[in-house]
C-alpha cells in the first residue's frame, strides 16, 4: 500500500473511531486549500500486522493518543494518551513521542521524547523512563529478541539492558565536527543515506552490532547562517566540496562480550562505504562499495572475525551508478540485488557464489526500492 492511501484510509478510520461521519470526497474537495483537514502521523506497522499512529482526537492537541488499527477488520484502539504518559512521569505537560518504534514482539514500544527514551508495554499501561540526559539519545534500536536497547548519545554508540537497567558505553572518542561513531556524517546523510542517520546495524544474533566511525579531521568547514532578522548566528558545518577531502570512514564490528571492535578492511579509502548489510547467519557482513567517480559498486562480502573482505560482485556504468536501497540475503546465501545492465532498474538473483542466476522483476519494470521478500 502506498503512503498517500495509507494515510487517507488512517484518516478515514481515525474519524469513524471519533464517532464523526465519514464524508465522501468530491473534486472540489480535494482541490480545497482549506480542506486538509486533519491527518494521523507517524504510522508504523507492528510486527502482528497492525497498524500504529498518533491522532489528535479534536485537533486541539488536548486529547493526542498513540492508535492502533488492525486492517482485517478496519477497528481502532487506544494504546496510550499524551496526557497519561506525561501524569505517569510527573509532567505538567503531555508526553508526546517525536518518534517510535515497536519491539520485535510487539510487546513494546520504545518512544523518543526531547532527546529521552521510554518503554511503554501497552498490556501494562505503564510507562518506564530509560534516560534522563542533557544530551540527546538518537537512532535508537531494539536488540533482534527485544532485551537491549543501542543508541546514540554525543556520537558514539551505548547500550542498555531493559532486564537490569544498566547502561554500557559501547564506543569512546566522539566528538562533533571530529570523530563521529555509529551516525551519520553529512555526507552520507544527505548523498547516501538519503537523510537516515543510523549507522549501525545489530548481527541477527544480537550478539554484535556493525557501525560506521567517521574522522572529519580533513574536511573543511562552510558557515550556515540562520534566519534571524536581528542578529544571525553562525554554525560551522563540516561540508566537502565538489574535489575536496571527503571523511575518511571504515566499518567497524564490536563484539558485546568483549567490547573488541574488528575493522573491515574495505581497501580504496577514498571510496564510500554506502550500505552495510549481515548475512542471516552472521558470519558475514556485506559492505557495497562505490568509487568516488560513483561508476562502480562493489559488493564485499566481509568476516566479522577477522576484517578480511573478498569481492562477490559488482556493478559498472560508464557514467553514472545508481545507488539504490535492493539489497537482501536469502536464508541459503543468495540474494536480491538491482541492477540497471538491461536498461531499467531489475531485481537479479544471485547466487551464494555472486554469480547472476536470473532476473525475477520483468523486462520494461523499473525498481525503486525493495521493501519486503517473501520466500
Amino acid at each position: 500500500m502506498r503512503p498517500l492511501l495509507i494515510t487517507c484510509c488512517l484518516a478515514t478510520l481515525a474519524t469513524a473511531a471519533a464517532g464523526q461521519t465519514a464524508k465522501k470526497l468530491t473534486l472540489d474537495d480535494l482541490f480545497d486549500p482549506a480542506g486538509a483537514g486533519r491527518r494521523p502521523a507517524q504510522a508504523v506497522w507492528a510486527p502482528d500486522g497492525r497498524l500504529s499512529y498518533v491522532w489528535d482526537e479534536k485537533g486541539d492537541g488536548k486529547e493526542e493518543a498513540l492508535w492502533l488499527l488492525d486492517p482485517a477488520t478496519g477497528k481502532s484502539e487506544v494504546l496510550a494518551r499524551t496526557a497519561d504518559l506525561g501524569q505517569q512521569m510527573g509532567l505538567e505537560e503531555k508526553l508526546a513521542p517525536d518518534e517510535y518504534s515497536w519491539s520485535p514482539r510487539g510487546d513494546a514500544l520504545l518512544l523518543v521524547a526531547d532527546g529521552d527514551l521510554y518503554l511503554y508495554p501497552p498490556a501494562e499501561r505503564k510507562l518506564r523512563r530509560l534516560t534522563r540526559t542533557d544530551a540527546k539519545e538518537e537512532i535508537p534500536q531494539f536488540s533482534p529478541d527485544g532485551s537491549k536497547v543501542a543508541f546514540v548519545r554525543d556520537f558514539d554508540l551505548h547500550l542498555i539492558d531493559l532486564a537490569t537497567a544498566q547502561e554500557t558505553t559501547l564506543t569512546t572518542g566522539g566528538k562533533e565536527n571530529e570523530i563521529l561513531q555509529g551516525i551519520t556524517d553529512w555526507v552520507y546523510w544527505e548523498e547516501i543515506w538519503d537523510r537516515e542517520a543510523q549507522g549501525f546495524w545489530w548481527s541477527p544474533d544480537g550478539s554484535r552490532i556493525a557501525y560506521y566511525r567517521f574522522e572529519e579531521e580533513p574536511v573543511d568547514v562552510y558557515p550556515l547562517v540562520d534566519d534571524s532578522p536581528v542578529y544571525p548566528k553562525v554554525r560551522w558545518q563540516k561540508y566537502p566540496k565538489a574535489g575536496t577531502a571527503n571523511p575518511r570512514v571504515k566499518v567497524g564490528v564490536l563484539e558485546l562480550a568483549t567490547g573488541k571492535t574488528t575493522w573491515m578492511e574495505t581497501g580504496d579509502p577514498d571510496s564510500y562505504l554506502a550500505r552495510v548489510d549481515w548475512a542471516p547467519d552472521g558470519k558475514a557482513v556485506a559492505i557495497q562499495r562505490l568509487n568516488r567517480d560513483q561508476t562502480r559498486i562493489d559488493l564485499l562480502r566481509c568476516r566479522p572475525d577477522d576484517g578480511s573482505c573478498a569481492p562477490l560482485a559488482e556493478e559498472t556504468w560508464p557514467t553514472w551508478v545508481n545507488l539504490g536501497k535492493d539489497f537482501r540475503f536469502l536464508p541459503d546465501g543468495r540474494f536480491l540485488w538491482g541492477s540497471e545492465r538491461s536498461g531499467w532498474r531489475r531485481l537479479d538473483l544471485h547466487g551464494a557464489d555472486g554469480k547472476v542466476l536470473r532476473a525475477v522483476i520483468p523486462e520494461g519494470w523499473a525498481v525503486t526500492s525493495l521493501d519486503g521478500v517473501s520466500e
